[in-house]
């Protein structure tokens, strides 16, 4: 329920549950209509049954989760969120950054006070407040970040999901399948829109751009304060390691280079 400290809670193949922390005392355990509540006063590490659902109402330090394959509630972490090979979540309010990666179901999240860099959703993805900057990379169901206020990063290597909406406040960066099927609706305040795809290379100096791409089956909305590049993907990328986090915060600086050299 409640962490003073930093949280580490990893599945494990075994029935029963394990906790400790730097003393037994600080560690405070209950089992209530078969639910099993757990509170401590400093860093708590937990293995428990990877079938197992888990609430968190508030974790003081940060929280990382792994290897879990139902249902993960994080109401309040205090530090940053890392979540991976974990299945449906759902987070209300993080004051660091959100870090993700191989999430086998949907991922939402009210507020994300940080930066949120998240490769691998395989289902839905939603962000309504990001207060730092966007990096995302693969997302199979459909996608909804309703505000971003630094700069943002979306790369799709396949279309899988119906509907895509992206609002950034800053400059927005996507990539696309070479051959996607997507009615495309841009938009940048700063009347700069770059879009280098098969066919077709233009930079419009506009405030809005739609086009069709295939058939159109799909929808993928930008909404940029800033400038707004749109290219295809390109096979043989390298897989990211979580290292490439640590270079998130020259991330606004990057774009600014990029785009002045367009």
């Amino acid at each position: 329920d409640q962490i003073g400290g930093d949280l580490t809670v990893k599945g494990w193949e075994r029935s029963e549950v394990m906790a400790r922390s730097s003393s037994s005392d600080l560690i405070k355990l209950g089992d209530v209509e078969d639910v099993l509540h757990l509170s401590c006063d400093a860093d708590c590490e937990v293995r428990l049954p990877g079938g197992a659902s888990v609430h968190l109402k508030t974790a003081h330090g940060n929280a990382r989760f792994r290897l879990l394959d139902d249902t993960l509630k994080a109401e309040t972490v205090h530090g940053s969120l890392y979540l991976h090979n974990v299945t449906e979540v759902e987070a209300d309010t993080i004051y660091g950054d959100l870090i993700a990666r191989q999430i086998t179901g949907g991922l939402r999240a009210s507020i994300v006070h940080g930066n949120v860099f998240a490769r691998s959703v395989h289902g839905s993805c939603e962000l309504d407040q990001v207060m730092g900057n966007l990096d995302l990379r693969d997302v199979d169901g459909n996608l909804h970040v309703a505000q971003c206020q630094g700069n943002a990063r979306l790369r799709l290597s396949m279309i899988w999901g119906s509907n895509y909406e992206l609002k950034a406040e800053g400059n927005v960066h996507c990539r696309i399948p070479k051959e996607a099927n997507l009615k495309l609706v841009l938009s940048a305040d700063s009347e700069v829109i770059s879009v280098k795809l098969p066919g077709q290379s233009k930079r419009y100096q506009q405030q809005n751009v739609e086009l069709t791409l295939g058939d159109g089956s799909a929808t993928l909305t930008i909404s940029a304060g800033g400038h707004l590049h749109l290219g295809a993907s390109e096979g043989g990328e390298e897989e990211e390691t979580s290292a490439d986090f640590e270079e998130f915060e020259r991330f606004s600086e990057e774009f600014s280079e990029q785009f002045s050299r367009q």
